[in-house]
């Protein structure tokens, strides 16, 4: 079986440098592209890797345009599986002999998506093992193997969502297709889903993922935009999150940001814009 990766890079940090070190040497290649915009510098070590096929993207377009090039190179390659990792995010690399027992042990004609799981999933860990597979739809970006055989028969990442949800479109579309999608919820990445934030609710402290407003206007688009026009069975899976994206949850989100009227006015145009099928990188007006 032939494993390949893939990790998007935006203005990183040196760090990136380790967090690949976790994974690579379990992958026959790894595929680097790179949306940043300006100069990383150490850039070249990770271009002299051996193992890695650096893409510049000459710019940012978007982590779903990325995603679906890369996913291109390896299928195109003749790779069986793709994982994808967050710039962020660190594999847990003692567990990669594990995760490569349970898909050598998988019907490739079956399944579309594995992840691994993050603290912030809605899926607890159990006792049932580290090689044990809980079936779930929605599977994040960040610890996934792609079954690139299973892509083939979709349609695939849609580059024009730019960012945010670029991942539920995907695991929707193969669920659609019959393809079971997999978490193993014992295994975990270490993964940021936002900048962290901690609540005071009197004797409660509670934590959330806090997140730019621009960030919010992708999210809001894409979800308005993939329901509007997602097929009566695609609705199905996708309604699964709807009560994430109400009208009182954006009003909840916009109050607990500190940029308060920017975010409620970038969920705003982010509705209107999913509504209208406008797509593609958001120019500040």
């Amino acid at each position: 079986m032939k494993i390949a990766g893939t990790v998007v890079l935006y203005n990183p940090r040196e760090e990136i440098i380790e967090n690949i070190s976790t994974y690579l040497p379990f992958l026959d290649k790894l595929y680097v592209m790179d949306n940043s915009t300006q100069d990383v510098p150490f850039i070249k070590k990770i271009i002299k890797t051996p193992k890695i096929k650096y893409v510049s993207m000459h710019g940012n377009k978007g982590i779903a345009k990325a995603l679906k090039d890369a996913t291109d190179l390896a299928a195109e390659e003749g790779y069986d599986f793709l994982l994808s990792m967050d710039q962020d995010s660190k594999f847990p690399t003692k567990n990669f002999n594990i995760v490569e027992k349970i898909l050598n042990q998988l019907d490739i004609n079956k399944v579309g998506l594995i992840g691994l799981n993050y603290s912030a999933s809605k899926i607890r860990g159990n006792n049932k093992g580290e090689d044990h597979l809980q079936e779930y739809p929605f599977i994040i970006t960040s610890g996934a193997f792609l079954n690139l055989k299973a892509y083939q028969n979709i349609d695939g990442y849609n580059a024009n969502l730019f960012m945010d949800l670029v991942d539920y479109d995907v695991s929707v579309q193969l669920c659609i297709k019959d393809y079971k999608n997999y978490i193993m919820p014992n295994l975990f990445i270490e993964h940021n889903l936002g900048e962290v934030q901690t609540i005071n609710l009197g004797f409660i402290k509670k934590k959330r993922s806090s997140h730019s407003p621009i960030r919010y206007y992708y999210m809001y688009r894409n979800f308005y935009y993939l329901f509007k026009n997602g097929s009566k069975e695609y609705k199905k899976f996708i309604k699964e999150i709807r009560k994430d994206y109400s009208f009182i949850n954006a009003i909840k989100q916009s109050i607990l940001e500190k940029q308060h009227i920017k975010t409620w006015k970038m969920i705003r145009c982010g509705i209107r814009d999913g509504k209208n099928n406008k797509l593609g990188e958001y120019i500040e007006k």
